[in-house]
């Protein structure tokens, strides 16, 4: 068991896994009857996981990216961007992180281990999702952005508050702020 505050779970592969602050890092294998310490990354907080292939994939606030082929041995230390990563997500094919720090930073990965960072002007980014179609990433003042790569990036739309989750569920987008508004939108 653990008791640090949890920030993210993230279920794939026979893994259920929760990160939290203190760079706690936690692991199921048994849909949550038992849990392991996996690792205590040197971070302030694991924001958010995220899964393909068999690798995965874990993001901080102190911006950096970890990597593994086994979520309950070692993780590496992939990347580090100088900003606060807040979410993670891919769409089979690529992982995309979303984070914040002076502007928005959106990084980009095939693999996992090799990342590179989108060139733009972007709000701060707190979440982002897939909808089998486009990324869509959203924060600060509500402006979601939509990716059908995630490196070509638009604006899309405005909740008009700032949003802190996204998800997309039986064809709509919901979004949560962060004084507990919710909106949704079908196109992102």
């Amino acid at each position: 068991s653990s008791t640090a505050r949890m920030r993210c779970i993230y279920q794939a592969d026979g893994y259920l896994l929760v990160g939290g602050v203190s760079g706690a890092l936690v692991v199921s294998k048994d849909n949550g009857k038992t849990w392991a310490t996996v690792s205590k990354f040197a971070s302030n907080a694991i924001t958010g996981i995220s899964s393909k292939n068999g690798t995965f994939v874990a993001v901080d606030g102190d911006g950096k990216i970890y990597s593994t082929n086994d979520p309950e041995g070692t993780w590496n230390l992939v990347f580090e961007s100088g900003k606060i990563f807040n979410a993670v997500t891919t769409d089979g094919s690529v992982f995309v992180a979303v984070g914040e720090g002076s502007g928005g930073i959106i990084c980009k990965s095939s693999n996992g281990a090799e990342w590179e960072t989108i060139n733009g002007t972007f709000p701060n980014f707190y979440a982002i999702c897939h909808d089998g179609k486009s990324f869509v990433a959203i924060g600060a003042g509500g402006t979601a952005w939509k990716s059908e790569d995630g490196t070509t990036w638009r604006v899309a739309g405005s909740t008009g508050f700032d949003c802190r989750g996204i998800s997309f569920n039986s064809g709509k987008y919901i979004a949560g702020g962060a004084s507990g508004q919710i909106a949704y939108s079908y196109n992102g």
